[in-house]
């Protein structure tokens, strides 16, 4: 039951990433993603994996999409 869940709320995430307009709030809900795939793969038992999927998906990827995103834009010297 606990996976069914878990699988509802990544289609939700999911669908909340793709139809988003704003960026950030995009970012948002692709860590949300990751988190929830973390909590599966707990469920599944793999806690060396959910830890990974934590440290890379939710934290370093999604810290890497907002400093690309807050970069300004770039002025053409010519």
């Amino acid at each position: 039951m606990a996976e069914l869940l878990m699988s509802i709320l990544l289609l939700l995430s999911c669908c909340a990433v793709v139809f988003t307009r704003e960026s950030r709030i995009a970012v948002l809900y692709l860590c949300m993603y990751s988190l929830f795939v973390s909590f599966l793969y707990m469920l599944l038992q793999a806690p060396d994996i959910a830890l990974t999927e934590l440290a890379l998906g939710a934290g370093l990827t999604s810290l890497v999409y907002l400093v690309a995103i807050k970069k300004p834009e770039h002025k053409d010297i010519l």
